[in-house]
């Protein structure tokens, strides 16, 4: 019996010296998700779809739809146009604290890629979510 545990999220916590409407604004405003994450039509609004893709990297575009966009939580679906069966989610959630702002992000569902992709998808998700919050915290710093 095989009783290797299949990882399914990546969670990534950061605390910023922000309010928490100014680190909302950064996960949820078009023209600043582009300069962290990569140029988006991002709208953080209930159904909406988006696209991303970086015209300087050689990645997947990656499409979604929001899902939730209540105060201080933001939930969109991500599909990586690579494997277009597989929906994953991304989730970020704001806690006021400590004078500013913990941000956590789970990126969940990472199991329903097949064995030969998830490994992959793992590593790329890691890194890239590594880069962006990098990107955050320079331009929230």
């Amino acid at each position: 019996m095989n009783t290797t545990e299949i990882q399914d999220s990546i969670q990534k916590t950061k605390w910023f010296n922000q309010s928490i409407q100014r680190v909302w604004q950064a996960i949820t405003e078009n023209q600043e998700v582009s300069q962290w994450l990569v140029p988006t039509d991002f709208k953080a609004e209930v159904g909406s779809s988006y696209c991303l893709k970086d015209p300087k990297d050689n990645c997947n575009m990656v499409t979604g739809m929001v899902k939730e966009a209540s105060p201080y939580t933001l939930i969109y679906s991500w599909i990586n146009e690579a494997v277009k069966d597989v929906e994953t989610t991304v989730r970020w959630d704001l806690v006021e604290e400590n004078g500013g702002t913990t941000l956590t992000m789970t990126h969940s569902g990472i199991s329903k890629y097949s064995d030969n992709v998830r490994t992959e998808m793992i590593n790329s998700y890691t890194g890239g979510w590594e880069r962006c919050f990098d990107n955050l915290n320079n331009m929230l710093g």
